[in-house]
């Protein structure tokens, strides 16, 4: 989470730190976004979702799956995980993805 952190600032770490064609890039990114599908633990999944918000940069706007994943958290019951999806999906559809 703080390396995507510091890379949402940084376009030269983004790049070659989260490459979407990278294997070990693809095996991170899945990991965040099958804790956000199972959302078990609230903790883990704030994380998950700040951290592909800090990422939001890498993705194009129209990953729907990511978006998918989010609007499904909308209906959470813990505000602050509801809050956290709103930051996110403003990042991808907004000023952050593409």
């Amino acid at each position: 989470m703080e390396i995507a952190r510091v890379a949402d600032h940084n376009a030269d770490l983004r790049r070659s730190a989260f490459k979407l064609n990278s294997p070990a890039s693809k095996a991170v990114i899945e990991q965040f976004l099958q804790i956000v599908d199972k959302g078990e633990f609230i903790e883990l999944l704030i994380a998950s979702v700040t951290t592909l918000t800090y990422l939001s940069h890498t993705f194009q706007a129209t990953e729907m799956r990511i978006i998918g994943l989010l609007v499904q958290l909308l209906d959470d019951k813990a505000v602050v995980v509801i809050r956290e999806v709103v930051v996110a999906l403003t990042m991808f559809l907004g000023e952050g993805g593409g």
